[in-house]
């Protein structure tokens, strides 16, 4: 617990081992100087834990650290604390999807989510499962910064269901998620991507 919340305040590995370590002599002499036992029992959970936290401080805190500092150095639409929602517009006009077979290829500008700019494009392949009554699509979304991939069911009819967000390159590497799909025109050639990502 106590390693958890230095880990929010953003505090390295080191200063926490010598809170820790500090915690450890206090505890050490109090236990060494009380007098009643309820006192020593104290002092001893609090040079247990202060151990503890003490040694594996250096080890679980390095990752955590660097993972910090590599959201720190994102931009603002691939820096994601918790969970960041990225809204694109992904304009799928029928002549460029393709179909050999039962598999289904696309490759598709993106667009703002005010659908006012091309900012990257799309592309990927959904394989036809006649059993599922829908598509299995995986594909990927190129913008700027990065790419992010995705990979989940596409229903033949009903609400659509969310798709897996399976990684990223760029500003997207750890990327993590989900993806929120809608018709976003009556034809059915555009469609709003809200990109739910974690990481």
């Amino acid at each position: 617990m106590a390693v958890g919340l230095t880990v929010d305040v953003g505090w390295p590995w080191w200063v926490i081992t010598l809170i820790a370590g500090g915690v450890v002599v206090v505890s050490l002499a109090g236990v060494a100087v009380a007098r009643t036992p309820a006192v020593r029992a104290v002092g001893v959970v609090l040079l247990v834990e202060g151990a503890v936290i003490a040694g594996v401080a250096p080890l679980a805190m390095s990752d955590m650290n660097s993972s910090a500092a590599t959201a720190a150095g994102s931009s603002s639409m691939s820096a994601y604390s918790s969970e960041s929602i990225i809204h694109v517009i992904e304009h799928a006009p029928s002549q460029d999807m393709k179909m050999f077979g039962v598999v289904q290829t696309f490759a598709n500008p993106i667009f703002d989510g005010r659908n006012a700019k091309r900012i990257g494009r799309d592309q990927g392949m959904c394989i036809h499962i006649g059993l599922a009554k829908g598509f299995e699509c995986v594909w990927t979304t190129i913008v700027p910064d990065g790419s992010i991939m995705v990979q989940g069911p596409e229903v033949d009819s009903g609400p659509p269901l969310p798709l897996a967000i399976t990684g990223g390159t760029g500003k997207f590497r750890d990327a993590r998620g989900w993806l929120d799909e809608r018709t976003h025109n009556k034809a059915g050639t555009q469609f709003d991507e809200f990109f739910h990502v974690t990481g």
